[in-house]
């Protein structure tokens, strides 16, 4: 393969997953129920690792070995790895819960992750030629076997390209087989709170804002307009990097000191196998829902706000169900995860966010100007208006509310 005309130098994010202790399991059981088992394990990494793009390398008996940002190059090929090993969790989890009730099996997955140089193209011959090889490569695989049933380890240069991103534990450092200085080791533990670069500027704190007078000035004559009834869509393009989203940034931040709600959704590039995610990641921030919350708390935010909107959704017959989402693993819950991103799945989006995903709430999925405990107030009082109460008291119905209201009433 060295040198070959089909090999090329890459910068990829490598990912071995395969299940603790597949020798003495494989023994307890004949070896056609073990292979269907194994079977369906295979077929939930290669869905995780091929709703970000991935590419399974192989396949290795026990677990799999997969690739990202070759062949296909992935400007965020380390996140997209540590998304689909979130999933990857997540599924197996639920998985391996069924094999624990049909079967009495004790299945868990281990994961490890390693990003930098391999050299990747065809070796040999056939269909499953292609593959990537290099320190890299073996270094993702110590990290497999170093990590604890369940868990995720990724090595310190992953962590450097997918920190803010991802939720991530520092081990301390590990002396590992084959690399000649101790290697720094963090657990993958879930979605973290960035949705884009401008997140993680903002965290070291932006440069002045300074130009664009012009532009603002278009932004806030559609905010008047949309104000006076008159709602439309606003295009922003230009080249990359001349500051699209840090002019987003800046008028959201005018609109907000003027009171004025604001939700935010992002069309996220790992996020095109999770359907309408930028709509439901749109609707978490109406109704104010963070990754990872309980169903029933979600209902209650739901009927809460649509009860601030038309007190006649309080019917009996009502039945207010949030659509799942990817699924995410956090620390606190991720999805998306089931993404990404997805948000943040877990993301069951993504409990830790699924990003299928992701995700879990970052500022892409802030909620409404109300918080939480706002919109259970508005639930309890939802009851209180269902049972004929009609001084259930609560704040009056904002007017930059009712006015669109009513316009869509009347379409």
């Amino acid at each position: 393969m060295g040198g070959g005309v089909d090999a090329e130098r890459k910068q990829v994010t490598v990912l071995f997953a395969d299940v603790m202790g597949s020798m003495d399991l494989a023994e307890q059981h004949d070896p056609e129920e073990w292979h269907a088992i194994m079977r369906r394990f295979f077929s939930l990494l290669a869905a995780a690792v091929e709703s970000f793009e991935g590419t399974v390398d192989k396949f290795t008996g026990d677990g799999i070995m997969a690739v990202f940002g070759a062949p296909v190059a992935h400007e965020d090929h380390a996140r997209r790895a540590c998304y689909a090993a979130l999933r990857m969790l997540d599924d197996v989890a639920d998985y391996a819960a069924e094999l624990r009730r049909a079967e009495g099996l004790n299945f868990s997955v281990r994961i490890g992750v390693n990003s930098g140089e391999v050299v990747a193209g065809e070796i040999g011959g056939g269909e499953s030629a292609y593959t990537a090889v290099g320190h890299t490569v073996g270094l993702a695989q110590r990290m497999e076997a170093l990590a604890e049933p369940g868990k995720a380890y990724v090595t310190q240069s992953t962590a450097e390209l997918a920190r803010g991103f991802l939720a991530l534990a520092d081990l301390g450092e590990f002396a590992i087989k084959g690399a000649s200085e101790p290697v720094g080791v963090f657990e993958l533990a879930g979605v973290g709170e960035a949705r884009s670069r401008l997140d993680l500027s903002r965290e070291r704190g932006f440069s002045r804002f300074v130009g664009r007078a012009a532009e603002m000035g278009s932004l806030e004559a559609a905010l008047r307009r949309a104000q006076a009834g008159d709602g439309l869509a606003v295009g922003i393009a230009a080249e990359p990097g001349v500051g699209k989203s840090r002019l987003c940034h800046e008028f959201v931040e005018r609109c907000r000191a003027e009171e004025v709600e604001v939700f935010e959704a992002q069309a996220q590039a790992h996020g095109r196998s999770i359907p309408f995610l930028p709509v439901l990641q749109m609707l978490r921030a109406f109704f104010g829902i963070g990754e990872g919350e309980p169903e029933q708390l979600a209902r209650e935010k739901i009927a809460g706000r649509a009860l601030l909107l038309d007190p006649g959704f309080a019917g009996p017959a009502a039945d207010v169900r949030l659509p799942r989402g990817p699924r995410s693993r956090a620390s606190g819950p991720p999805a998306e995860s089931r993404g990404a991103p997805a948000g943040a799945r877990r993301d069951r989006l993504p409990p830790r966010q699924r990003p299928e995903a992701a995700q879990d709430a970052g500022p892409a999925d802030r909620g409404p100007a109300l918080d939480g405990r706002g919109l259970r107030s508005d639930a309890r009082r939802a009851d209180r208006l269902d049972r004929g109460d009609e001084h259930a008291g609560g704040p009056e119905l904002p007017a930059r509310v009712r006015a669109p209201l009513g316009r869509l009433r009347r379409l």
